[in-house]
């Protein structure tokens, strides 16, 4: 198995823990090697599960970072969801949202009832999103501070935070192949025919939705509704350093705005 480096907000005891966590009907992990659409399918899960009428104002307080420290219970060495977590969880039950970048490996799978939807993105979108992504993280959350070119480095040798890209793939891609609680979803897919796969994630999901409300839906998966709305989708997860990309989202090399 190759390296697996934890953010600083991350300690092998919740690593177990998330392995551990007893699971139930209703419970769906958004899964992907950072900086591959991760917010856009929470925002996209979360939406449908509540069939776009959520209580919940942030797409965090739904969909939290599973594998984050304060996600659990500090006081508890059994697989005890922090307070604040199971209470906004109740707030959309019987749905468990969750979002993740662990590898297949490292998730709890003792549930046939439980679904997993896998964001997949192109390497090079990928490295150069989480570049612009973690030079606005602050340092003491694992903020890089060097160039695009060090952080190339790092990543293309599986230095950098939760590992190679190449393996995070073949984790999960090559349990998609025989798992069918596995969906997985392109960015660039998703992009191009977003009607075709939020209704793939839908049904998946097992949300019920009929295609006329996945219709009035669809406009709110837009980045520009997402821009519009930025105040959801900012980081709570890690400290946030302000520069001039600033806000939840950050651009690729291209220019283009990506959450």
């Amino acid at each position: 198995e190759e390296p697996f480096p934890l953010l600083p907000i991350t300690s092998t005891a919740t690593i177990n823990k998330c392995a551990s966590l007893p699971l139930k009907r209703g419970d769906v992990f958004v899964a992907s090697f950072p900086k591959s659409g991760t917010t856009w399918m929470q925002h996209i899960v979360h939406t449908l599960a509540t069939n776009g009428d959520s209580p919940l104002p942030h797409v965090s307080d739904a969909c939290p970072f599973f594998e984050v420290d304060r996600t659990w219970s500090a006081t508890s060495p059994d697989p005890l969801l922090a307070d604040s977590v199971r209470a906004n969880h109740a707030k959309i039950a019987p749905v468990r949202i969750f979002n993740t970048h662990l590898r297949w490996a490292m998730m709890p799978k003792g549930s046939d009832d439980a679904r997993y939807v896998y964001m997949t993105r192109r390497a090079v979108d990928a490295c150069v999103s989480f570049y612009h992504h973690l030079s606005h993280q602050a340092p003491e959350d694992g903020g890089f501070d060097g160039t695009l070119g060090e952080f190339i480095d790092e990543w293309t040798g599986g230095r950098m935070f939760f590992g190679s890209w190449s393996a995070h793939l073949k984790s999960w891609l090559t349990a998609a192949e025989s798992d069918k609680r596995i969906l997985i979803v392109p960015y660039e897919g998703l992009k191009a025919d977003p009607s075709t796969w939020v209704r793939k994630v839908s049904k998946h999901c097992g949300f019920g939705l009929s295609d006329e409300r996945i219709d009035e839906l669809l406009p709110r998966f837009t980045f520009e509704w997402m821009r519009a709305n930025e105040q959801q989708f900012e980081p709570r997860s890690v400290r946030w350093v302000q520069k001039p990309l600033g806000g939840g989202g950050d651009e690729d090399a291209d220019g283009e705005f990506h959450f």
